[in-house]
């Protein structure tokens, strides 16, 4: 949009509902001058007169909170199919205005794939007339990549007026994934005897060394109670070696061979992340010591901590289908792994058979119908509805029906199948 019809749309004083008020009063002055009829003049002339006298203060509304402190603050990441996902606005120097309300509008698109574009319009009433942090409150049914355009606006209580103020802010912001259910990650963290593993570790780890504090520990360390008695910082220290410390490989095969983009290939590559996501947060708190290869198709990263894997996800929730790397780039020499996977990577078998001497639990989506028995995950696009979010095209595009066949004749590989029943409603 040129920048002149930018600034006559920032300029432009009337709601929809208020445009048509407008375009009445001006009909009903011409009905007035036709027929001479007085109260075709006094409507006329009444709404003119609101309109005038509403755009008049939310302009003036407007120019006064300028010396005030109003800030969108897109710190806190969202989290998909999440009722209590939040942005957050600071107010300070605030007051409230009579007959007006104070509103935050966010506009922008989420890609949740290649393709895969949903169209966002938001706008929220900030209700607390005090200064603070005010939560509004956001929904998205699928993780990605967000960017949004927020602004702020005065509107009156009757609906027919707004006065934008102030610079609209852009910002990129990571919708991560959603957890999984510890009841569905449960098989996978149990596997072979892997929980056990954990849970004895997560017992050692109960008794600590003590020391003074030193810049670089984390504050939620610190034993305040000691630090207390001897007033003095005291941090706690976990006696877990580097020979105690173990890494765990885990492979993410967002892989996908067609270019084609459809609803079900989506919400497989957002289920995939979830339970990625999910299991490296379960195994860290659980036993503090692992770390973490994680191999996706853009290379490999190192998770030692929950912050790092914080960090992750937020890259996480931007990666889409990529084509498979080239099998050399694999060490074969792993003692035990995980691998995620959808029904779309075709070359699961022979990947897992590289690896003849590692443990290896294998996870991989697969699409069901209404019928599927037994508990599996499900997925509705418009339920629940928001209005606010416009899906593209890829919504209903139909892929090929994907025939999944288990990979066969491994002893050393615990397969489990994570079965979505998807729908639009």
């Amino acid at each position: 949009m040129p920048a002149f019809l930018k600034k006559i749309a920032h300029y432009y004083p009337f709601s929809v509902l208020g445009s048509l008020s407008a375009v009445a009063a001006v009909w009903l002055f011409i009905l007035f001058v036709k027929t001479s009829n007085p109260l075709s003049l006094a409507f006329s002339v009444g709404l003119a007169v609101l309109l005038a006298v509403l755009t008049t203060l939310g302009r003036v509304y407007a120019a006064r909170v300028k010396r005030a402190v109003i800030e969108w603050d897109s710190s806190q990441p969202l989290t998909a199919d999440s009722l209590s996902a939040s942005q957050f606005v600071n107010l300070e120097g605030v007051s409230l205005f009579p007959f007006f309300n104070l509103h935050f509008r966010l506009t922008g698109a989420l890609t949740a794939g290649r393709g895969a574009i949903i169209r966002v319009s938001e706008e929220h009433a900030l209700v607390r007339p005090k200064e603070g942090r005010i939560p509004v409150p956001l929904y998205f049914p699928l993780s990605g990549i967000l960017r949004a355009r927020g602004s702020f606006l005065f509107r009156d209580i009757l609906g027919l007026t707004r006065a934008n103020f102030g610079r609209a802010d852009t910002r990129e912001i990571s919708v991560l994934p959603p957890g999984v259910p510890a009841a569905q990650l449960k098989e996978i963290v149990t596997n072979q005897g892997f929980e056990d593993s954990i849970k004895k570790r997560s017992q050692d780890e109960e008794r600590y060394f003590m020391r003074e504090y030193v810049p670089g520990d984390r504050i939620r360390d610190i034993n305040w109670q000691a630090s207390a008695r001897l007033n003095e910082l005291i941090t706690k220290i976990a006696p877990v070696t580097q020979e105690q410390t173990k890494t765990i490989a885990v492979f993410f095969r967002n892989l996908k061979k067609t270019p084609g983009c459809s609803l079900e290939s989506i919400v497989h590559l957002n289920r995939l992340k979830s339970l990625l996501l999910s299991f490296l947060r379960r195994v860290k708190r659980e036993g503090r010591e692992y770390v973490f290869n994680v191999y996706g198709a853009t290379g490999r990263f190192i998770l030692e901590t929950e912050e790092d894997i914080e960090r992750f996800g937020r890259q996480l929730a931007g990666w889409d289908y990529a084509p498979a790397p080239a099998q050399s780039e694999y060490d074969p020499n792993v003692g035990e792994m995980f691998v995620f996977s959808t029904q779309y990577d075709r070359e699961l078998a022979a990947f897992l058979a590289l690896f003849t001497r590692a443990r290896i639990t294998t996870v991989q989506t697969v699409s069901v119908n209404g019928r599927e028995r037994g508990p599996h995950a499900q997925f509705r696009l418009f339920a629940p509805f928001h209005a606010a979010l416009i899906p593209g095209r890829f919504a209903f595009v139909k892929e090929p029906r994907v025939r999944i066949a288990p990979p066969g004749g491994f002893t050393n590989v615990a397969y489990e199948r994570d079965p979505i029943e998807i729908r639009l409603i």
